[in-house]
């Protein structure tokens, strides 16, 4: 079922049922069912539903892109662990790890120095 058809169930769902509990009270405490009283509170709940399945449904996609930033992040991370791996050259694993970093943060350049045994000079990459 997709987002739309479901935005719309979790509107017309509520309509639906509190319009019928009102039908059925008025049907069992007066035998009729007063209109007026019918339209206002399926206005009321309209809005009402409306603003609440527009507010769950965006508290659904942040979370949905919050998700998928992590899938993206972790696919990074594993990634890195495998060039750490696979790879024998520290420059060449250093270099992924730094293509890796820029792309997740969709960063245009990316650098990453490391300092030699004297703490003096560093490596690029």
């Amino acid at each position: 079922m997709s987002k739309q058809i479901l935005r719309w169930v979790a509107i017309i769902l509520p309509i639906g049922f509190v319009l019928s509990v009102v039908v059925v009270s008025d049907l069992i405490m007066t035998q009729t069912v007063q209109l007026e009283k019918l339209v206002i509170t399926g206005v009321l709940v309209s809005i009402a539903a409306v603003f609440f399945s527009n507010w769950v449904f965006d508290q659904l996609s942040q979370r949905e892109d919050e998700i998928h930033k992590r899938a993206a992040q972790l696919e990074a991370l594993n990634m890195s662990g495998v060039s750490l791996v696979t790879e024998l050259d520290l420059g060449v694993v250093l270099q992924k790890v730094v293509d890796l970093s820029r792309e997740l943060v969709g960063a245009r350049y990316g650098a990453l120095g490391v300092l030699d045994l004297d703490s003096k000079a560093y490596q690029q990459f």
